[in-house]
């Protein structure tokens, strides 16, 4: 508490000498090494972010023996440019069957819009890829953490497998991502290929609303 009393002693001091444009660039510089701060301090406040996104309905892990999920969550502080306080938070779900959701919320001045859940079934063709990537899944060699946040406005995200064993017992891998380099290939491999089924998902709930 006493370090946070002197720091905070000392920006008074020095926002007497200050301009406005500077105490506002200084105010945000602050609020993003406290995210920041928060972020090292440990994982739980990603889960906590990740929370903000509730999971649709009609998510489930798909019967039969080999089914899987894939749940990827994105956190962004930089949105158009902008350092945002309120940063955009995507959430994508991948199912073995071929569903896939795809959500995005920004909070942040004029760009502040919720996409609400996008809900699309893919062909054998568009879920290829994916099926790919999981095929190369190696949560044996993955490590549960990637980090650490390079700066306070780095994006960060996990991604989360959940697969059912030979026994019926779902079983869930969570990998943290705090930097997107000096990664395994077939991790990144993995989440591009989510990330572009949510892209291609929400496209086509846009085509879907256009028709309507």
């Amino acid at each position: 508490m006493n370090i946070f009393r002197a720091a905070a002693a000392s920006i008074r001091r020095n926002f007497m000498c200050l301009s406005t444009i500077q105490i506002k660039n200084t105010l945000r510089v602050i609020c993003l090494s406290i995210l920041a701060i928060t972020i090292f301090a440990g994982c739980g406040s990603l889960a906590s972010v990740q929370a903000q996104i509730e999971l649709p309905d009609a998510a489930a892990l798909p019967e039969g023996k080999g089914a899987w999920v894939v749940d990827l969550f994105y956190h962004s502080n930089v949105i158009n440019g902008f350092a945002a306080a309120n940063p955009n938070n995507t959430r994508i779900l991948v199912q073995s069957d071929g569903s896939v959701f795809r959500r995005m919320i920004i909070q942040y001045r004029e760009f502040a819009n919720d996409s609400g859940w996008c809900q699309d079934r893919f062909t054998d063709e568009e879920m290829r890829d994916v099926r790919a990537a999981i095929g190369k899944f190696k949560p044996s060699i993955w490590n549960d953490v990637y980090g650490p946040l390079p700066s306070s406005l780095a994006p960060f995200g996990t991604v989360t497998v959940v697969v059912l064993d030979t026994n019926g017992k779902a079983v869930d891998h969570t990998i943290k991502l705090f930097r997107f380099d000096n990664v395994p290939a077939d991790l990144m491999y993995l989440v591009d290929k989510v990330w572009e089924a949510g892209g291609l998902a929400f496209s086509n709930c846009q085509k879907s609303r256009s028709v309507k």
